[in-house]
Order: C-alpha cells, then structure tokens, then sequence
C-alpha cells in the first residue's frame, strides 16, 4: 500500500503523470488529490519599480536591487507610453559579481483600441531566487523613454511550519 506520493516543491509542472507497476498488478482503485502549487503556498504581489541604468540615453536597460533573494515568479510590466510595443529580455544575477542570466523574453505592449487600453500578459517563468533584476530592451524595439519602469510582480515569501 502507498498511501502518499510527495513531489518535490522544485520540480517543474508536468502536463501528464503515468502510473506503472512492476510486477503489473490489477489495481481495485486509486485516489488522488491533486493541488497546485499556487495553491499549497501562498502567494505574494509586490509593486516594483525598475530604474534606468547609466550610460544611454534613452536607456535600453532597466535594474532592480531586491537587497536579498527573492524567488519571482511573474512580472506584470506596464509601458510608460500609450500604443508601444516592446521586446524585453528579463535577466537576473545572485550578486554584482555574477555574470547576468537571460529568464525570459517577452513581448510587452500597451495598446489603444476603441477607447480601451489593452495590455500584455503577465510574464511566468521558473527560475531561482535572486537579488538583482534586469529588463535589457531588445536593439531592435524603440526607445520607451527615460523614465523608470513600473511593474507588479508575483511571489511565494518563504513560509516555516513547526
């Protein structure tokens, strides 16, 4: 009898799950219970502001200093500018030391349509924690200002239960 299958925190969402026994064996029933990983932890929205770096103007990189490392999960990116269209890499690194790592690439824009705004999607990834962030302006998008960028971004705060 197995009572209880346990998957690890860290493994990567799966789509399909296959039982096999060895030796095969005719089964009088399985029960399962299935919970997500949003829903076993809870999860946080924090506002976040990316600020432009030195050396270019208009800037084509944008960072964030968490001061410690925070395992992002979702980043929802708002345009400073109406009907623009972006494609951003987000990076992150452990510490100023370490080279930056790509996360994800992403297309963001904020568009007017008949007297709507419409937005892009959040972006999800799974990557490590990290103190520092980065969103790096593909070469081939236009410049989106010199002002900071302005971002929502979704996490799990670490939890302990004794």
């Amino acid at each position: 009898v197995q009572r209880r299958i346990e998957w690890p925190a860290a493994a990567p969402a799966l789509r399909y799950l296959r039982l096999s026994l060895q030796p095969s064996t005719q089964l009088t029933g399985v029960q399962a219970l299935w919970r997500t990983r949003e829903a076993s932890a809870a999860t946080a929205t924090t506002p976040l502001r990316f600020e432009p770096e030195a050396g270019t103007s208009p800037p084509r990189t944008w960072s964030l200093d968490l001061g410690g490392a925070v395992p992002l999960q979702e980043l929802r990116l708002t345009l400073p500018q109406r009907n623009s269209v972006a494609s951003l890499v987000l990076e992150q690194r452990a510490d100023d030391k370490t080279p930056w790592r790509a996360v994800a690439r992403f297309t963001a824009y904020r568009l007017d349509r008949d007297g709507q705004e419409w937005r892009s999607a959040p972006v999800r990834w799974t990557a490590p924690p990290a103190r520092h962030w980065r969103l790096r302006l593909d070469e081939r998008s236009p410049a989106l200002g010199a002002d900071a960028l302005e971002a929502t971004a979704v996490w799990t705060p670490p939890q302990r239960v004794f």
